[in-house]
């Protein structure tokens, strides 16, 4: 009995470890997810346009036409597949493998919270719908990020509109 007691306290320690490496990939993705997408403030902040006589940041116009990040602009927030894949047994009742690694298997199949972009090269065209105040927000914050991250040698920006929206962007 000594010797199970042996064997689980080895593999409890075991787990522990694996667990605590996945939850440092995990960890590590979603801060290079995030900052390779970075939200609005640091958007701004890049731009030097926060109204803190900030100067630009070093990012700005960072990605090329060249860069896989071209063009790559962020619309949200959302869960997408973590790209360390687990793998565990298929699970039968005479199954000697614990239980609680199909639960880590669970636990790291998805990243949540990381941002959500679209590869505007890719797809050369987006549509935008919904209510018209949204739909503008969405719009600037797209524009933003093309304007704060892609040099005016590499991007043309135009926005059309009617005359009685100037106001909305000017």
């Amino acid at each position: 009995h000594v010797r199970d007691r042996e064997a689980d306290d080895e593999h409890a320690h075991e787990l522990r470890e694996q667990h605590e490496r996945l939850q440092g990939l995990y960890d590590e993705e979603q801060r290079v997810r995030h900052e390779a997408q970075p939200d609005q403030e640091t958007v701004l902040r890049t731009a030097g346009a926060l109204g803190t006589n900030t100067p630009p940041q070093e990012r700005l116009w960072e990605r090329r036409v060249g860069d896989a990040d071209f063009l790559q602009l962020r619309v949200g927030l959302g869960p997408v597949p973590f790209s360390t894949t687990i793998h565990v047994p298929q699970l039968r009742p005479d199954s000697p493998v614990d239980p609680r690694l199909y639960q880590i298997e669970q636990q790291y199949r998805t990243l949540l919270d990381v941002p959500i972009s679209i590869p505007l090269r890719e797809i050369g065209a987006l549509g935008v719908s919904g209510a018209p105040p949204q739909g503008r927000a969405l719009l600037r914050w797209l524009v933003w990020q093309a304007a704060v991250f892609h040099a005016p040698a590499d991007l043309r920006i135009a926005v059309v509109y009617p005359p009685e929206m100037a106001t909305e962007w000017s």
